[in-house]
């Protein structure tokens, strides 16, 4: 929290400068530490999630990309991976795409 003196004069209102009676300063650094570590913990968990998901069109686009940077002679994504597989990948995006959308709401 800002000191007082950083606060703007029109907030001053909506500021306590006396703090309450019950209140602990060290439960109040240890409730922020926590509140830290779990928001990394869910942080490094969604991303590990999300790389997990990722990670095979990710891939699959690299080894398409190196491909063509070694001369590979297909430069249509579509016979490179066969329809099948690119149709899978498309799926893929859209299903997460699907997921996305229906968390928003």
């Amino acid at each position: 929290m800002k000191p007082l003196s950083a606060i703007h004069h029109t907030d001053f209102k909506y500021a306590n400068s006396d703090a309450d009676s019950d209140f602990d300063p060290e439960h109040n650094k240890r409730v922020i530490r926590e509140t830290i570590k779990k928001n990394e913990r869910f942080e490094r968990e969604r991303k590990r999630n999300f790389d997990n998901k990722m990670g095979e069109r990710y891939q699959a686009f690299g080894i398409y990309i190196r491909s063509l940077d070694k001369g590979g002679n297909s430069s249509n994504i579509e016979k490179f991976f066969g329809k099948s597989y690119l149709a899978y990948l498309k799926g893929e995006k859209f299903m997460n795409e699907l997921k996305r959308y229906a968390k928003k709401e």
